[in-house]
């Protein structure tokens, strides 16, 4: 083989290796642990903590011509991921509520993945393969996400009001329920 090409897919790999390790996919089965937050605090923020999460479209790289359309749009999909690198988590009293919290952030995230899958299954139905009919319907979810992430934080102040906690637990909880099959 190549010794160029060898050297290509040692860096190919090693970046793939570096991203997983320091991005998360949403999974019911594992919840945010402390260590996942490896980004220094903001000393300057009055929050206990950031979650920084993106709803990223794979493949991340598709094709598209000249006419709009993708290559494969069969399989488009999103994931909901959270960044460890620019995670952060300042020493508190009560770690667990301050935990409980963020990760509702990040099940936030995923809701509105399963939001945007239900939406990209609804096009790929009709067989639509414009990109910039899924780029505009992403946007719009993404958009409702950003809006629904803001009310949540106002509304618990910031996780600081727990009955307001447990009242976003249960209906975050049912709306994903609702949209189990888009898992």
């Amino acid at each position: 083989m190549n010794r160029n090409l060898i050297l290509l897919l040692l860096i190919v790999v090693l970046k793939i290796n570096a991203q997983s390790e320091s991005v998360l996919n949403w999974n019911e089965n594992q919840k945010l642990k402390v260590l996942d937050f490896q980004a220094k605090p903001d000393v300057v923020s009055k929050g206990q903590a950031q979650t920084t999460y993106k709803i990223e479209i794979y493949p991340q790289n598709v094709m598209v011509d000249e006419k709009d359309r993708i290559k494969d749009y069969e399989k488009l999909t999103v994931f909901a991921q959270f960044y460890k690198k620019e995670s952060w988590f300042k020493k508190v009293t009560d770690e667990i509520k301050l935990l409980s919290h963020e990760q509702l952030h990040f099940d936030i995230a995923e809701l509105f993945a399963r939001k945007i899958r239900q939406r990209f299954n609804e096009l790929k139905a009709v067989k639509e393969s414009r990109f910039n009919v899924y780029l505009s319907e992403y946007k719009k979810i993404w958009i409702a996400c950003r809006r629904f992430q803001r009310l949540y934080d106002e509304e618990t102040t910031h996780g600081f009001n727990r009955g307001a906690n447990g009242l976003w637990k249960a209906k975050v909880d049912k709306m994903m329920k609702q949209l189990e099959r888009f898992k």
